[in-house]
C-alpha cells in the first residue's frame, strides 16, 4: 500500500495494484472534491454515518463511500469503517469474487483523531442493483439472477453478512457485489455457509415472495451451488434459521442451525 498525504489532516493509502499515474490522478480528484458541497445528483446514498457519491475523474467517474465519524466511540474505533472495507476488497480481489476496483481509502484527522473516512472505488452506473430490478420485473426473476452471487461467496468461503438484492448490482448476465465493510473468510469453508446467505437474502426478500423463494428458488441455489446435502435437508435448514432471528452478531458468528 502507498500512502499519499494530501494536505497536513488528509492521507490518501492506495491499492498496490494502482500505477503511478493513476495513484496521482486519484489523489488530484480527492484533493478536488473532498470538502465539495455534493449536489442531490451526485449522491447516490446518505446515512447517519454513511455517504456515498459519485465524483468527475477525467473522463469518467469514481465513488467515494464515506464515513463521517461524529461520535467519540467512532473516532476511536475509526478503523471498522473505510480500513476494515477496504482490506475486505483486497481480500475479495484476491479470490477473484466480483466487486468494484478498490482505488484505496482515505483519513482525515482533527485533533489527532479520524474524523472522516472513506473508500474510493470505481464506478459501477451501468449497473442495476437486484432490487431496482424487482421493481419492474417479477422479484423471483430479480432473485434468480442473484443465485450466481451468493453460489460464489458459498464456493469461496466469504460470508459477505449483507448479501441481499440492494448490495448485488446486475448488468445483462454480469453480478457484482457492494458494501463489504463487515464481511469474513472462512477456512476451510463452512458448508453451513449457504443456508445462512440463504435465509438472510430471503429475510430481506419482500414477505410476498418469501413462501415461492422458499421452493423453487433454493432449489435452483442448491443445485447452482452444488452443495452437498439434500435438497430436501438443505430446505429444512434454511426454514429453521428463519424462523429465528439473526442478528449482525449471529451472522458475523456463523454456527449450524
Amino acid at each position: 500500500m502507498k500512502a499519499i498525504q494530501i494536505d497536513k489532516n488528509l492521507r490518501f493509502i492506495a491499492s498496490d495494484f494502482l500505477d503511478g499515474e493513476k495513484t496521482s490522478q486519484v489523489a488530484e480528484t480527492i484533493k478536488e472534491h473532498w470538502n465539495s458541497d455534493f449536489q442531490s445528483d451526485d449522491i447516490l446514498k446518505k446515512a447517519n454515518q454513511r455517504l456515498i457519491v459519485r465524483v468527475a475523474h477525467k473522463e469518467t467517474t469514481i465513488i467515494f463511500k464515506l464515513f463521517p465519524l461524529k461520535k467519540i466511540t467512532s473516532k476511536l474505533r475509526h478503523r471498522k469503517y473505510a480500513r476494515q472495507e477496504f482490506l475486505n476488497y483486497l481480500k475479495v480481489h484476491q479470490l477473484q469474487v466480483s466487486s468494484p476496483e478498490c482505488y484505496g481509502f482515505v483519513e482525515q484527522r482533527s485533533a489527532g483523531l479520524v474524523c472522516c473516512s472513506g473508500v474510493i472505488m470505481s464506478d459501477l452506473s451501468d449497473a442495476t442493483d437486484a432490487l431496482k430490478l424487482s421493481q419492474s420485473t417479477p422479484y423471483e426473476i430479480a432473485a434468480e439472477k442473484c443465485i450466481p452471487a451468493l453460489s460464489a461467496l458459498y464456493n469461496k468461503g466469504v460470508n459477505h453478512i449483507d448479501a441481499r438484492e440492494e448490495n448485488i448490482l446486475l448488468s445483462g448476465e454480469n453480478w457484482t457485489l457492494i458494501d463489504w465493510q463487515y464481511a469474513n473468510f472462512v477456512k476451510p469453508r463452512s458448508e453451513w455457509l449457504l443456508e445462512h446467505l440463504a435465509a438472510y437474502f430471503i429475510h430481506k426478500a419482500p414477505r410476498t415472495a418469501r413462501s415461492s423463494l422458499q421452493e423453487q428458488w433454493l432449489t435452483g441455489l442448491h443445485r447452482d451451488a452444488k452443495h452437498p446435502q439434500s435438497d430436501e435437508s438443505f430446505k429444512k435448514r434454511v426454514a429453521r434459521l428463519l424462523s429465528k432471528h439473526q442478528g449482525k452478531r449471529a451472522r458475523l458468528h456463523l454456527r449450524p442451525c
